[in-house]
Parts: structure tokens; sequence; C-alpha cells
């Protein structure tokens, strides 16, 4: 495995960005650093000394370090305003020149990504000012769509860096696609928009991100840094850095750059093509497509959707995870989990106003493919539908029976409500591109309605358990893990230990605060 560097020039000056609010949102979170700990009272006031002096890169500094630990950094330096980039382009000859003088590679640092024009526009921009034939391009934000590599492509970019995921290089027409493995802010912020993490902790995860791409084989791993960190006033950042640099000269592995890495892999064939079989070749594609998975209902560690579903999917794909717990954003695993607000605690609620907001955020994500884990949601699935998108229903429960088994309803009402929810059900079952069940008896039922019907089992991940079972060395006990609900026998379950010595345990969250009684 080798190691590339890149460094994103998102700022220079603080002056930049004076009719923004970039300077009070960066004294405000170093005030909220302050305040919980992460930062000393020393960088706070660092910090607001460099906004005085009016300076906010590092680039000198950082180039003296890669230079003396042969690194062969990329730094990515944007042509274009927009999204808290400000500096002029003067500025920005200014340092493609110097950089270039030092022997570092540099690239773009791309806004647009949307609009072909555009996207043309800067690369011409760059061409013109750095003087280079063939250069690469990472995004702003690591903003995409399902376009994106398409217009880079056509634009003449030899590489691109602005997917995020634990994924090998491939090659789209033309253009190298360098996934990025791990980035500062992600190690440091942990998903916040402040520090909250100890440099020892931020140390820790990012050695086993590394450990983690060195067994999956990752021929390229590749980390950023941004340049303005690497400074006293971000003492955490600026040592986590050199830190990671040390352990990977360490553990030997090599440094490379993007034009490097290009090399190596067009001097492996004669064709100057990457040569990629027929699954690496649709997992190329695949990582280039985007999945939302929605779930009102459940949250957002669910083991069948997020550990089993979202994980396995980010292997390839760029997976979003809808869920309305009031916990807020989280990127876990290498998924985007998005938090649309506390859910509402009766049903007709959800149906109304979780629904419609989870609809809203899926059509701002603009996904190709959307997943959906609950009945209150095929409505929204069928506008999905309606408007050109892929639409799965994961059926984890059999709704129409599950009626029968609610003792708030009286025993006439039941088969009247449980008719009406199949026929609703299948109503829309009908529409949507596949469906995956949780059991062979659900798979069977939609199967009179859709051809598509697949059954995904809730087995265990057999790798969570590597090691040989030796029966004869457990205790006499039994383990329910899931929904602890009445319906499922749990209560007969209990009710069996009387003819038994073994002892139950019960892993999961109750129905009701009443079964949790009865119990």
């Amino acid at each position: 495995m080798k190691i590339i560097i890149s460094h994103d020039i998102d700022h220079l000056k603080p002056s930049d960005n004076l009719g923004s609010l970039l300077i009070p949102k960066a004294i405000l979170r170093s005030a909220i650093e302050l305040s919980i700990g992460t930062i000393s009272f020393r960088e706070f006031r660092l910090r607001i000394g460099n906004i005085i002096k009016n300076k906010w890169q590092n680039i000198d500094s950082l180039m003296d370090f890669d230079e003396q630990n042969g690194v062969k950094a990329t730094y990515f330096v944007g042509v274009n305003n927009g999204l808290g980039l400000n500096y002029s382009i003067e500025d920005a000859a200014y340092w493609i020149r110097r950089i270039l003088g030092r022997g570092f590679d540099v690239g773009v640092h791309g806004i647009d990504y949307d609009n072909f024009e555009a996207v043309k526009k800067e690369y011409d921009t760059f061409q013109k000012i750095s003087g280079l034939e063939n250069f690469g391009i990472r995004m702003h934000y690591l903003r995409t769509d399902t376009e994106t590599y398409k217009f880079l492509t056509q634009a003449g970019y030899v590489f691109d860096a602005s997917f995020y995921g634990f994924i090998q290089h491939s090659k789209i027409e033309n253009m190298f696609e360098f996934p990025l493995q791990i980035m500062d802010g992600y190690e440091i912020e942990a998903n916040r928009k402040w520090q909250n993490v100890k440099l020892e902790q931020a140390i820790e995860s990012t050695i086993e991100k590394i450990e983690k791409a060195k067994n999956a084989e990752i021929q390229y791993l590749s980390i950023l840094l941004h340049p303005r960190y690497f400074d006293d006033s971000f003492d955490t950042w600026k040592k986590w850095y050199q830190s990671v640099i040390n352990y990977c000269k360490k553990k030997g592995y090599d440094f490379i750059d993007y034009r490097g890495a290009i090399k190596e892999l067009e001097s492996q064939l004669p064709t100057q093509e990457v040569k990629l079989d027929s699954t690496q070749e649709q997992a190329s594609l695949k990582s280039l497509a985007k999945v939302c998975h929605i779930s009102t209902v459940h949250n957002r560690n669910d083991v069948r959707i997020f550990h089993k579903e979202c994980v396995s999917l980010s292997k390839f794909y760029r997976v979003y995870f809808i869920v309305a717990d009031g916990l807020g954003d989280e990127l876990k695993n290498n998924v985007q989990i998005i938090d649309i607000g506390l859910r509402q605690d009766v049903r007709i609620k959800r149906v109304k106003i979780d629904a419609k907001n989870a609809y809203l955020k899926a059509l701002e994500l603009d996904c190709d493919i959307y997943h959906i884990h609950d009945p209150e949601l095929v409505k929204i699935a069928n506008k999905l539908k309606k408007r050109g998108k892929k639409v799965i229903y994961d059926v984890h429960e059999d709704l129409p029976r599950q009626i029968y088994g609610k003792p708030y309803l009286r025993s006439l009402v039941k088969p009247v409500i449980s008719r009406a929810i199949e026929f609703l059900e299948n109503y829309y079952a009908k529409k949507m591109n596949y469906i995956v069940a949780a059991t062979p008896f659900i798979r069977k039922r939609f199967q009179e309605v859709n051809q598509n019907v697949i059954d995904v089992n809730n087995f265990p991940i057999i790798e969570e358990n590597p090691h040989p079972i030796n029966f004869q060395d457990k205790d006499d006990m039994i383990s329910y893990v899931g929904g602890i609900f009445e319906n499922r026998g749990v209560y007969e379950l209990i009710e069996s230990l009387k003819y038994s010595k073994v002892e139950l345990r019960l892993a999961g969250e109750f129905e009701s605060e009443d079964f949790k009684k009865k119990c």
C-alpha cells in the first residue's frame, strides 16, 4: 500500500472573506472549542492573532515539513469562488507557481460540478495560469452528482479525488478516480462544526483506518490535511498530521502523488488502460451512484438497515440514511446519516409530518435509488417513482397479520383493518421496482403482486463471530435479540421457563412500558 497526501487550499487571508460570515463563524467556533476544553487559551489567542495578521494559510511551512519527510504531496488550488472559497485568481496563480517551484504537484479545487460549461471554464482557467497540460481535481466539500464524473472526463481532467470511501481506485473513460479515505476534519471534528476529539483519539482512529485500508488491500490510501491547520493555533490538527506521517514512515509505507500513481498504473499495461474485470468495472460504475435508505421508525443503528444493508452498500455506492431521531447528522462507516428531527409520537402524525419531511430531504439529495423501510412511506415512494427514481420496498414485517396481535383493537374490527392494510400495501407494492422481504413467507405473499421480490433474512454476519463454538463450554442459556413485542411470543417464552432451569436473556427495546412490566 502506498500513501497519497493532498492539501486543499480553502483559505489564504481573512480579508478575502470580509463580505461573508466566515470570520465571525471562525471566532465563534474557537470560543466553543475553548469552552468545552478541546483547545487551549493559547490556541484561541493565536487564532485571533492570525485574523489580525490577516493570515489563514501555512503553505510554506507545510511544504517544508512535507519535503523534509519525503512526502510527495498534491496541493489543490481554487480558481473559482463559492462556498467560502473566496481568494483571487491572482493569489491562486501566485501559489500555483510557488508550489510547482518547490517540486510539488497542483490540481484544481473545484466549485462547479453540475454544469459542463462551468466545469470546463474552471479547467481552462487553471490550465492557462498553471501552464500544465495534464492535471486533476478535487471538488470543494466533495460535491458531486451522477453527471459530475462525465463532465470531468469531457473537460480533460486526468484524475479526480472527490469520492470519499474505502474502495479501490478505478478508471472512468480516460480519467482515474482516486477515492479519499482519511480527512482531517472527519477525524478531529467527528461530524460536528467544531473540534470535539482529543489528539490521542484522533490519532488512534486514523491508525485504525490506515490498517483497515491495508487489510482491504487498498493500493493507494489518500490522506488530506488543509494547510490552514498546519499551525500552532490548531495544535491538535498539526500534531495529528505529523503523527500520521511519522506512523506511515515507521510502518514503511511509501509516499506517492497522484501523477506517480497514474504512471505506475499505466506502466502495468501496454494499452495504457487499467484492466478491470467485470466485477471491478461494475463496482467502479456503482461507486458513482447514490443510494438513499429511508426510515422514520427505525433507529440509526438498526442492525438490518444500517449494519447489514447500508454499510455493505457503502463499499460501492455513495450511501445516505434518512432517519427521524433528533440526534443530528452523522457520517458513520462511510454512510451519511441525515436526521430530519425527532419522530412524531403518534402514527398519524408520522404519516403526515415525518413522511413529508423525509420526502423533501430525499428530493434534495437527488439519489439514483431509494430504499424505504416503513409501510407509512409507501406513498412518498410512489412519488419518487413518478420522478423516475428506482424505488425498493424493504418489508420487515407481515403487517396485515400483525394487526391480529394488537391488544388495543376490538376483535370485530381487526379483519377489516387487516384487509384494508393488505389492499393498500399491495397496491403500492405493484409500483415498486423491487421488494426485499425479511422472510420467505413475506416473499411469497408479495410475489403475487410483483415479480421482482427476494427474501433477505436477518441472519447473523458470520465474520462477527469467526471463532469456532464449543457448545460443551457454554452455559444453559437462551438469548433473544430484537424488538421485544408481545406478538412475537416473548411472554410465552418467559412463561415456558417454569418448565426448565435455562436462563433467558432479552436484548432489545420493549414495545411499551406496560409490556415490560408484564414481562
